[in-house]
């Protein structure tokens, strides 16, 4: 048993001094709602990126920056060495280029006559609004009907339910980075939805929204926020976007590093 924890030490010291090795400025996350996973996924299927580069969501701004970044220059060596035209790929890589074209500069892929401002203030980047209209949404847990506990059958929509008939849910994304060691960001919400026990409810409150700091390539987030284990969109280990946010102090590496030593293969 002695043993045993000491090699455990050993692998987390590791662990630990690799991941401050590496050098990574602060960046908020990408909402696992944002469109840009489907198209990073298919750069991902198409071998143009790091093929585990999603498996744990979400990923910064930043390192979905760097992996278009990659994409870029794979696809370039592809096309000068006569792969064949994708319309496709090439349409998504010329999207992606522009919605994060700030985020390519900072990390020096895209030329920029002057650095880009490590503090970024973005105070409404983002105004989503679902209204969803459902006649009844709601199955009973038990078969036999006699409990009032009900369940929603809507999937991969964080905790999301809409009400009986109507729903209207409006929220709004602002974000910020401070330096190259600090980022927040928030999202509240504000819903309107008929509730199948309850009646009509308004409700409002912070949906999302953390805080996190970090050094080198170690970053510390405390919040609200929702995460995705999993190798797939569909093969979800533990945790995907069917829950709704949680409330965490996550320490994580924002780029992938490789151990030393006897744990480097």
């Amino acid at each position: 048993a002695t043993r045993q924890w000491f090699w455990a030490l050993v692998g987390l010291a590791c662990v630990g001094l690799s991941a401050t090795w590496g050098q990574a400025q602060v960046s908020v996350n990408l909402a696992l709602d944002d469109p840009a996973y489907a198209l990073l996924d298919k750069l991902v299927h198409s071998q143009l990126t790091f093929t585990k580069a999603l498996t744990i969501k979400p990923i910064t701004r930043l390192y979905a920056a760097r992996l278009i970044a990659e994409a870029l220059e794979r696809r370039q060596h592809d096309l000068e060495t006569g792969q064949r035209q994708e319309a496709f790929i090439d349409e998504t890589l010329q999207y992606l280029t522009s919605r994060f074209k700030r985020e390519l500069q900072q990390i020096g892929f895209l030329y920029s006559p002057r650095r880009p401002a490590s503090t970024v203030l973005a105070p409404l980047t983002e105004l989503k609004l679902d209204t969803v209209f459902a006649k009844d949404p709601y199955v009973h847990r038990d078969s036999s009907g006699l409990t009032p506990t009900l369940q929603g059958v809507f999937g991969l929509q964080e905790g999301f339910v809409p009400g009986k008939n109507f729903s209207l849910r409006t929220r709004s994304v602002s974000w910020a980075t401070l330096g190259e060691y600090g980022a927040a960001y928030l999202e509240p919400e504000v819903l309107v939805r008929s509730h199948p026990l309850l009646g009509d409810r308004l409700e409002a409150g912070l949906y999302k929204g953390y805080a996190k700091g970090g050094y080198a390539n170690l970053e510390l987030a405390f919040g609200r926020d929702t995460l995705w284990w999993g190798p797939a969109s569909q093969g979800d280990l533990v945790l995907s976007n069917n829950a709704p946010p949680l409330e965490l102090v996550k320490v994580s590496t924002p780029a992938p590093f490789r151990l030393p030593w006897a744990y480097s293969d």
